[in-house]
């Protein structure tokens, strides 16, 4: 094999081992760590394994970029934390990372439930250490289907999360008196309140089943959904001022599994 000399290059492999199975057998028979994400200061990881009911933290050593290992956080058992976001405050960029307002916010795939947590960092430059301050369901205020299984979270913008309900199917009016319900998992829409809390704004069709990721444009006007078990991917109307889905504008079929969709600008 011809040497590139900009390809990756292998610097270290960290094993995790789960001493017995989770609540759930299905999901938590060994560790699954499902995401790694940067934090604001660029200095550690957080891994949210779904299979231990743990958010790993790691320290990124700035020489040689090896990792770490800090303290984990533990959750709620079976509650089965899959992706995770940061989202800091207005003034991030100008304060030191001690000073800022960085929040965690957690989707767990087994509760259908999102957690928010107030991030500090140790006066020692240690790994950030986080505090619960609420969990909601994915719902909002809805019934959760059985079987549902969160998914994707997403910042839009600057105040609103947006999360995917999978293997969830639910009842909705197809937008005339004349048209029968149509069934579909569905994109659950959140604002940020400054004190961490979320308030539920809707739950909108996905336009299919399972919707494995999705992606907003720049604009952040339009949604394109991955409907993994559907096979296809689905674009939506968005108003981008108030956060509320419009609409279905445009699908294609006939793709696949589609796991993952990402917009091209």
């Amino acid at each position: 094999m011809e040497y590139e000399p900009n390809a990756p290059v292998l610097l270290q492999t960290i094993n995790f081992l789960l001493a017995k199975p989770g609540q759930n057998p299905i999901r938590q028979e060994m560790c699954h760590p499902h995401q790694v994400i940067l934090d604001p200061s660029g200095k550690f990881i957080i891994c949210p394994d779904l299979g231990a009911d743990m958010v790993r933290t790691f320290a990124i050593t700035q020489t040689n970029g090896m990792l770490e290992e800090g303290p984990a956080f533990l959750v709620a058992p079976g509650a089965g934390p899959r992706h995770a976001i940061f989202v800091n405050s207005p003034s991030a960029h100008e304060a030191p990372i001690m000073a800022r307002s960085v929040l965690l916010y957690v989707v767990f795939e087994l509760t259908n439930t999102i957690t928010s947590y107030k991030a500090t960092y140790p006066p020692d430059g240690g790994c950030p250490r986080f505090k619960e301050i609420e969990t909601s369901s994915t719902f909002g205020n809805n019934p959760v289907p059985v079987g549902a299984a969160a998914a994707e979270i997403s910042l839009v913008g600057s105040d609103l999360l947006m999360i995917s309900n999978r293997n969830s199917p639910l009842s909705f009016s197809a937008g005339s008196s004349e048209s029968s319900p149509v069934m579909s998992d569905s994109l659950s829409i959140f604002r940020l309140l400054s004190d961490g809390t979320l308030k539920f704004l809707e739950l909108y069709p996905a336009g299919g089943s399972f919707p494995r990721h999705f992606s907003v444009n720049k604009a952040g006007d339009l949604v394109a959904v991955g409907l993994q078990l559907s096979g296809k991917v689905v674009i939506l109307k968005r108003d981008a001022e108030k956060g509320h889905i419009l609409g279905p504008v445009a699908e294609v079929d006939g793709l696949g599994e589609v796991t993952c969709v990402v917009w091209d600008e």
